[in-house]
């Protein structure tokens, strides 16, 4: 049949293709000159073929690629936009090895193959939100199945040297390249990146499944896809401008999704994310985590997740929900109060949580059964640290009248037995080492109330060993340990900041006298060097903190300005005097608060003593002893 037999010698050609050069014969001396016609591939790509129509002899990219070269003369070339635009189906459930190919899934037509760029490094990427098979009809789908089926070589074509084909891989191998704002993501790269999310930051959240390709994620939501890419990003070391890159692009991805009219649930599974590993900053003020939070509450809300059960009633479409579907959504309400409490916690703010269907004694059971058992222990632990803030950080007892000792007393009380009884319940769970920082973060949370009510002496003791216990297991030289610092979310930061400024505190005071002051002093300087090893970007507020931290304990041993607030005049060196905190409307964060506002009045006060980066970091360097 003409144009399916690639040795076909006609000279018909479509329109549109190269004006032939005429074969010329002059009598017995004759001059074979070549027809030149671009095959179906070089065609579709627009790109400059060599193969010869007569005799056939295949052009050179499709035998370097090692796909079929044809001369179809009924072929005509697909515009993949125009196609791409015109459909409007549901995403079919393709199989997720259609998708394990690094280039573009074109549309395929009968007689061609899938089109794949030849040039080095570059490959084509469809628009944003299209996936391999969009909008086809089962006909063309089963024909796509048949193309990769029969051309095997087309798959790898473009896989680098290292890329891992073994089945030992974190993260299944299907995905497609993407763009967001001119960021060309190569499926290869979104591999490796969500293999290094699901390896090294899964394991503080484990409420995504491992074994979904990026393409299904992207699929669910593109929103989730480009946040975890985002994350992963952090520590990717063979490209490291693609963080400051996703660090402007994605936040803007994140205010158009968030202003559409349709939201799925999916879209909180991003917003949990980004709010434990939030795009680093320079200046607080300009940090959106807890609004984000507020945001994400409510998009659960209004997706039905805080009621599962009747998810019907907050959707327009008829559905009947799996049971994996509803477990799954009711674990995506649970982390999404883990994240609330964590993040306003670590920020000394009043959360938005709602843990009325986690915790109602009638649904209490079913609840923990649905949940994995790291995210039940972790929703209990965060569970304490609400009731801590409730019970403690209320209003009333900002006051600095030592009224009601009694009743506060008691709550503590009650409090320290209920995370004595906590640790005792979580025992075989606090043996992984991310749930142990998470406990160990709820007793800090419980132990900084000491600093606003001094009272008596032993809370301040209590609170000293469980932040040098706290920052030893932090600080430990195991590489695990390590690997746990250089991924670790916010939340363990800012607890490993307030843990240094109470050590700095303490330290400064007459608590001194019976504490190992030496070993205190070097943990502290460990404590800088945690920070710095968690910063990620030049100049963001893990690196910045840090210093202040070093400058802070440099002015001291320099014996500059007393930087109490409540100091009337100068001193030998800061001395923390034994009164309750300044700055007590933050909760148990109040202590960063203070010690930043005390960092500030110290420039203010003497700005002519103001130490050198080198100093500081001398004055850091010597801490140990």
């Amino acid at each position: 049949m003409l144009g399916n037999n690639p040795h076909s010698t006609t000279n018909s050609d479509p329109p549109g293709a190269s004006d032939p050069v005429r074969e010329k014969e002059d009598g017995g001396a004759s001059r074979p000159t070549l027809i030149r016609k671009a095959c179906n591939e070089c065609r579709q790509q627009k790109l400059r073929c060599n193969t010869v129509k007569d005799p056939f002899t295949p052009c050179s990219r499709c035998t370097r690629l090692k796909i079929e070269c044809r001369l179809d003369a009924s072929f005509k070339r697909v515009e993949k936009r125009k196609q791409h635009s015109a459909t409007n189906g549901t995403l079919p459930a393709l199989d997720d090895q259609s998708f394990d190919r690094g280039e573009t899934a074109g549309i395929p037509q009968q007689g061609s193959t899938q089109p794949t760029s030849d040039i080095p490094g570059y490959v084509l990427t469809p628009p944003e939100g299209q996936h391999a098979g969009v909008g086809l009809s089962p006909n063309e789908l089963s024909w796509t199945e048949i193309i990769q089926t029969e051309i095997p070589g087309t798959a790898s074509s473009h896989r680098p040297p290292t890329a891992r084909n073994d089945d030992h891989s974190t993260a299944p191998t299907g995905s497609s390249p993407r763009q967001l704002d001119g960021i060309d993501i190569s499926g290869y790269v979104a591999r490796r990146l969500f293999e290094q999310y699901f390896e090294h930051y899964h394991p503080f959240l484990p409420f995504l499944d491992p074994h979904k390709s990026p393409d299904n994620y992207h699929q669910f939501s593109p929103l989730l896809f480009w946040v975890i890419i985002g994350v992963a990003s952090r520590r990717y070391s063979p490209d490291l401008t693609l963080l400051p890159a996703l660090s402007i692009s994605v936040p803007r991805l994140l205010w158009s999704t968030l202003q559409s009219s349709h939201h799925n649930y999916y879209n909180c599974k991003a917003l949990c994310i980004l709010c434990v590993w939030p795009f680093p900053k320079s200046d607080s003020s300009n940090d959106p985590t807890f609004m984000l939070t507020g945001a994400m509450m409510h998009l659960a809300m209004q997706a039905g997740l805080h009621m599962p059960d009747y998810s019907q009633d907050f959707s327009k479409v008829e559905s009947m929900l799996r049971s994996e579907e509803l477990r799954d959504r009711h674990m995506t309400w649970a982390v999404c109060n883990i994240v609330a409490q964590s993040v306003a916690t670590g920020l000394g703010l009043p959360s938005t949580t709602r843990y009325e269907c986690l915790i109602e004694p009638k649904l209490v059971t079913a609840s923990y059964r649905t949940l994995i058992e790291p995210l039940a222990s972790r929703l209990r632990i965060e569970i304490f640290c609400g009731r801590v803030t409730e019970a403690l950080y209320d209003s009333p007892f900002y006051e600095k009248t030592t009224g009601n000792t009694n009743e506060r007393s008691g709550r503590f009380n009650l409090l320290n037995q209920e995370l004595l009884q906590l640790e005792s319940d979580l025992n075989p769970e606090i043996g992984s080492t991310e749930m142990l920082l998470y406990f160990r973060c709820a007793q800090i949370h419980l132990r900084l109330y000491a600093l606003l009510d001094l009272s008596a002496q032993s809370p301040l003791l209590l609170l000293y060993r469980v932040c040098y216990q706290f920052l030893t297991e932090i600080c430990s030289s195991d590489p695990n340990t390590l690997n746990i610092i250089r991924h670790c979310p916010y939340y363990i930061f800012q607890m490993v900041l307030a843990s240094g400024f109470t050590l700095l505190r303490l330290l400064r005071s007459s608590l001194a006298l019976y504490i190992d002051a030496e070993a205190g002093k070097s943990m502290f300087n460990s404590t800088i060097l945690a920070c710095r090893q968690i910063s990620i970007s030049n100049n963001d507020l893990p690196g910045r903190l840090a210093e202040v931290l070093a400058h802070l304990w440099a002015w001291g041993v320099h014996g500059t300005q007393d930087l109490s607030l409540s100091s009337h005049g100068p001193s030998s060196r800061i001395e923390y005097q034994d009164t309750p905190l300044v700055v007590r409307g933050r909760m148990s964060m109040s202590i960063i608060y203070d010690s930043l506002w005390m960092w500030r009045r110290g420039f203010k006060n003497d700005p002519a003593r103001h130490l050198t980066r080198k100093e500081i970091l001398v004055v850091s360097t010597l801490l140990v002893v």
